[in-house]
């Protein structure tokens, strides 16, 4: 794989991070669980067929599991009373 094109992998995956932060940071939850989720298959996706090395795969998997745990209890359920 080219530079160029390991470099684009890289920014479409840190665009995707970077969305989730700025959902959390604005309490936007269904986009935050929406860019995670997008996220998560994207990165599954480019470790999978080799765009990006396990060193770089693991450093993406820690930075989800930190939004996971900001995450939880993010549902609309949450909102709804009985």
């Amino acid at each position: 794989m080219s530079l160029f094109k390991r470099n684009a992998t890289k920014k479409e995956i840190e665009t995707l991070l970077n969305e989730i932060q700025i959902n959390l940071e604005n309490n936007y939850k269904d986009l935050a669980i929406k860019a995670f989720k997008d996220s998560s298959e994207l990165i599954e996706k480019y470790y999978n067929t080799a765009a990006i090395n396990e060193k770089t795969y693991i450093k993406y998997k820690q930075q989800l599991d930190e939004f996971s745990k900001r995450m939880v209890g993010y549902s609309h359920r949450l909102n709804v009373k009985y």
